[in-house]
């Protein structure tokens, strides 16, 4: 899985383990995109990821647009887009978990240099995951690049 790290300031910044859950999920559906659709069994089982932690995930994705489920005996999800459509930027808005993102705001004023710095590399980030999509992690993911660390 892509993991995006920086060095800033003596701490790391790195994707939550629900983004990269989401894409990870996201990139089995783009292995089936458009033929057919993937239950959250065979995602849970493929990738090791417990179905009842992918079960919230997907809604939000659900609800976002980026899939779509399908009932029934033989239902799961499909993507709604094609994979060199979505960027990882767009999961994670969906799921909530922008990497960099502060949880909390200081006081206007307070580290302000350390705002500025945090601001510029949240932009950094954005920039970045919106210009990588699921088709470019699934690409890396199959090259046996994915584990490998990238410097923003």
């Amino acid at each position: 899985m892509i993991i995006i790290a920086c060095l800033l300031i003596g701490e790391m910044v790195f994707p939550s383990a629900r983004l990269r859950h989401a894409v990870t999920a996201l990139t089995v559906l783009s292995d089936a995109y458009p033929d057919r659709v993937v239950s959250l069994r065979t995602i849970a089982a493929e990738e090791r990821i417990s179905e009842k932690y992918l079960e919230p995930l997907f809604v939000q994705l659900r609800t976002s647009e980026l899939v779509t489920s399908v009932r029934g005996k033989h239902g799961g999800y499909t993507l709604r887009r094609a994979p060199g459509d979505l960027s990882l930027y767009a999961v994670a808005e969906a799921v909530g978990e922008l990497p960099g993102r502060r949880r909390k705001s200081p006081a206007a004023g307070e580290h302000g240099a350390d705002n500025a710095v945090w601001a510029e590399l949240q932009g950094v980030i954005k920039r970045y995951l919106e210009s990588v999509t699921l088709a470019d992690a699934r690409a890396l993911r199959r090259s046996g690049r994915a584990a490998e660390s990238y410097r923003i």
